[in-house]
């Protein structure tokens, strides 16, 4: 072992240089902690507020995307370029006005289904508000002139007329309301007078199938001859029959309406659903990614609320997304993609749908941890979306079932494919989506009406199954009927009555549990937390190479369990560190995710004690409707750092403490800050030079060290003082300096406290640890302090002699006479096997270490003085009996490192005996 790791006696054969020379550990190092921590002088509570979790989650985010230009640009930018394919074949493919020819008016009834034209086909329907009977009587004549097959039906309100429409739109042709004529019979010139016309434009196939200009025609010749009867005229024919005279009667051109034919109008439903697919995309891939990379465990451990945390995400992401929607709708208002639509109608519809999609994307997220699962779900979902656009475009649509359309609109793609299939139908007409049909026309406001819907159903779903399923380390699953539980809603959780608790004590030999007395302790400081016969069990398949085939199959194959925490019992008071040792696998850190609340036991519970109103209960961290409270409590630096690179080491700290709802209540003494924000800012440089990054606070987080960022974790986790700090593997890739530092500030730190800390440093669980637990295979093999386990596990003193260069040619006899003067003294001594060279040999003294203290020692029945025995062996190698043998002599101590790797060798000769 080297020197620097033992307190070492060493006798030289002058007597001059006799010396004991400490070369001590820095577990031997004073342990007074820091005299004061900045911290320390500030007044803070801790209290989760999810309004506080909110804006800061959010923040992050928003500050996250700002700084990462490039990605942030790309995401918004994508859908816009794909958007101007679009653009181009818009204008390639348009025919303008220009190319004009008369056509025709076609006939009413034409447009009835073989043989119903006089039966139960409505050629012409109409219902009026005043008295009308000299108009119907020309409307009858000017139509009865062109079709006299024609029927022309009365309805007794508007509503009956839509409702006759849209129950059967084959058999319905047309249809008119007359609002005003009132002004027809008094008028001396030409009349003021209102009507609505009522066509069916679903099954309009091109523009020459308007029968809405039909109708009106012959709506207008009526009135005309209604009023040319009042002076005396001869009445006009009707528009559909043409004379000679009039070459252009009964004829319409496309230039009387602006008409114009878009080539790309029959696309743009299927065009849009796939340009807007990034923004689906973007939400589950960052989502995935978050825990791909344990932020989001980590972020929940340090006390985010799992809702709060995905509706940041989604609001974050929502903002982005609306910017994309607003360029989107500029580009194709004022590209002529849309041209005679309401500009805000349309900007409604692209927004409500993309806010819908990023909540979708929130519920899709829940099944995928993987970002490059998610790219080809996307894809997937994609052509999805289409297919049943396109299923609908083939039979629903033209069926006029509204319960089915209602039914495929709870897909938002389809909503939005719909509305724009009914918009771009409009605009074929020269008429576009504007607010009256929007406000008229159901089929119109449907759409809009069920994305609405669709958000409200996607997000509490999200809300729902992210409650259900968490994800392995992700957080504790609520039962299926949470929502019912009157608890889940209250803002404070009840507890347990201690009275109820049944404890375990720790598992284990009782040789190997050190005997804690706990009467010595305040009672308010006693069980802040008790481990109760914890275990956990994880699934773990056997992976095999192979095919996709081959790796299905596998999925169905039975799941072997791994026990990674076995049946651990420990209570943990105030003011004390324990330090839980193991190696890599050992069950250490399953055990913080357990106590966090990220990881539910497989079999018993975790009790904290409340404080304050709450000191007479206890809460379980198995119970998930108990973390939220649970939580405020836990300060955790958790083997891998939490962190995000864009943000900056203070606005870090200041995200942690809305997390953790710290609130600086003002100093310990002195003047008062004029401000809130001020007397944050205060902490916060406070508990940066607590770790030393207060020349850092204002550097982004991705140019620290992995030293630097361990020490940001440690002062994450103190933010707030927590009453239960929980350490995992802290000072890793940390300086000796910056260790020192850290130890320091933890012995500090521990006042009040229960601090638990994970290490692989025999040093670092010396110096800090009050209680040492080691753990193996998810076992608690021993607890107590470091005396205990080196009593225990130790092989006590031993002493090593450094041959002189004439005793290594006769080792045997130099050994022999070596130990023979040892065993005067000490007569269990005996060589170490392992020790003997030709220069050197090691003799182990004593096993029981308590026993071995400088001034007794017990050997047979007889008490020796190590004083006598330095005396003895000092002459002895100076001019005795070892002057010709022996060169110099170390003394040395069993360490923590020996005690541990004993264990590990224990481990390993059961493990090939079993």
């Amino acid at each position: 072992m080297p020197a620097s790791d033992a307190a070492v006696l060493r006798i030289h054969p002058h007597p001059s240089d006799f010396t004991l020379v400490s070369q001590m550990t820095t577990a031997d190092h004073d342990k007074t902690p820091l005299d004061t921590l900045s911290q320390d002088s500030f007044r803070v509570s801790a209290r989760v507020s999810l309004r506080r979790q909110l804006a800061a989650l959010v923040r992050k985010e928003l500050t996250m995307k700002l700084r990462e230009r490039t990605s942030t640009i790309v995401s918004i930018v994508t859908p816009i370029f794909i958007l101007f394919i679009l653009f181009m074949l818009n204008i390639s493919l348009t025919k303008g006005i220009t190319d004009v020819s008369p056509k025709p008016l076609a006939t009413l009834s034409s447009n009835c289904p073989a043989g119903t034209a006089k039966t139960s086909c409505v050629s012409l329907g109409f219902t009026n508000s005043t008295n009308i009977d000299a108009v119907l009587a020309a409307l009858v004549d000017v139509v009865a002139a062109a079709e006299p097959e024609a029927r022309i039906v009365p309805f007794p309100s508007v509503d009956a007329l839509q409702a006759a429409r849209n129950a059967d739109p084959t058999r319905f042709v047309a249809g008119v309301q007359f609002r005003d004529l009132s002004n027809l019979t008094a008028a001396t010139t030409t009349p003021s007078i209102a009507y609505t016309i009522f066509a069916n434009t679903t099954i309009i196939k091109t523009f020459q199938d308007v029968r809405a200009d039909t109708a009106d025609a012959y709506v207008r010749t009526a009135i005309l001859n209604v009023f040319r009867a009042k002076q005396n005229l001869a009445p006009l024919r009707s528009p559909l029959v043409s004379a000679p005279a009039f070459p252009s009667n009964g004829m319409l051109f496309e230039s009387v309406r602006g008409r114009s034919s878009s080539g790309i109008s029959a696309i743009v439903p299927f065009y849009m659903i796939f340009m807007l697919q990034p923004l689906l995309q973007g939400v589950m891939t960052g989502l995935a990614d978050d825990k791909l990379t344990k932020a989001k465990s980590g972020l929940i451990m340090m006390g985010t609320n799992e809702t709060m945390y995905m509706l940041a995400a989604a609001t974050a992401n929502m903002l982005f997304a609306i910017a994309t929607s607003l360029l989107v709708v500029l580009i194709v208002c004022v590209g002529g993609i849309i041209k005679y639509s309401s500009w805000v109608l349309v900007l409604v519809l692209v927004v409500e749908y993309a806010i819908s999609l990023v909540l979708m994307g929130c519920l899709l997220s829940i099944m995928f941890s993987n970002p490059r699962q998610v790219r080809a779900m996307s894809l997937i979902l994609m052509f999805v979306f289409l297919g049943v656009y396109g299923l609908g475009l083939a039979l629903v649509w033209k069926q006029n079932n509204l319960a089915a359309e209602r039914a495929m609109q709870l897909l938002s793609p389809v909503a939005l494919a719909r509305a724009l299939a009914l918009i771009m139908d409009a605009e074929n007409s020269a008429l576009g989506l504007t607010t009256a049909a929007w406000t008229t026309d159901p089929r119109f406001a449907a759409p809009f009406y069920m994305i609405a819907v669709d958000c409200v159903i996607y997000w509490c779903l999200a809300w729902y199954f992210d409650k259900l399923f968490p994800g392995e380390n992700m957080g504790t699953p609520q039962p299926w009927y949470f929502p019912f539980r009157a608890d889940f809603w209250t803002s404070a959780a009840k507890g347990l009555d201690p009275s109820t608790i049944k404890k375990n004590l720790p598992r284990g030999s009782s040789r190997f549990i050190e005997p804690f007395d706990v009467n010595g302790i305040p009672a308010a400081d006693r069980d802040v937390l008790t481990i109760c016969g914890v275990t956990k069990d994880f699934k773990s398949a056997e992976v095999q190479a192979g095919g996709l085939a081959s790796k299905i199959a596998q999925r169905f194959k039975p799941q072997k369990l791994k026990r990674a925490v076995d049946d651990v019992s420990i209570d943990l008071h105030s003011n004390q560190i324990l330090a839980l040792l193991g190696h890599n696998g050992a069950g250490k850190t399953t055990l913080i995710s357990m106590i966090t609340g990220i990881v539910q036991p497989t079999r018993g519970n975790i009790y904290m004690r409340g404080t304050g109103n709450g000191s007479n209960t206890v809460l379980d961290a198995a119970d998930p409707i108990t973390l939220p409270v649970w939580r405020q409590s836990l300060g955790v630096c958790p083997q891998f750092d939490v962190l995000f690179g864009p943000l900056t080491v203070r606005e870090t700290l200041r995200l942690f403490m809305g997390i953790k709802g710290a609130t600086v209540e003002g100093r310990v003494g002195g003047a008062q800050p004029s401000s809130r924000s001020s007397l944050d800012n205060d902490y916060i440089d406070a508990v940066a030079s607590d770790v030393e990054l207060h020349s850092k606070l204002d550097a982004h987080v991705k140019t620290l060290s992995g030293g630097m960022k361990r020490k940001l974790s440690v002062a994450i986790a103190l933010l707030g003082s927590p009453r239960i700090i929980l350490l995992d593997e802290p000072t890793t890739g940390m300086d000796v300096a910056a260790q020192q530092r850290i130890w320091s500030l933890m012995r500090s730190c521990k006042k009040n406290r229960v601090v638990i800390l994970t290490t692989h440093s025999m040093e670092e669980a010396e110096v800090l640890g009050d209680r040492i637990a080691i753990v193996s295979a998810g076992s608690l093999k021993t607890l107590g302090s470091s005396i205990f386990l080196k009593d225990q596990f130790g092989t006590g003193y031993s002493i090593g002699f450094v041959k002189k260069q004439a005793a290594a040619a006769r080792t045997d006899s130099a050994d022999a006479a070596i130990l023979g003067f040892v065993r005067r003294f000490f007569a269990d001594a005996h060589i170490d096997p392992a020790s003997v060279s030709p220069t050197e040999v090691r003799i182990s003294l004593l096993h029981r270490q308590s026993d071995a203290t400088l001034g007794r020692g017990t050997s047979g029945g007889g008490a020796i003085s190590f004083g006598s025995f330095y005396g003895a062996l000092q002459s002895a190698v100076s001019t005795g009996e070892l002057s010709a043998n022996v060169e110099s002599v170390n003394l040395e101590l069993t360490t923590l490192e020996e005690v541990f790797m004993r264990f590990r060798d224990d481990e390993a000769l059961l493990q090939e005996s079993s």
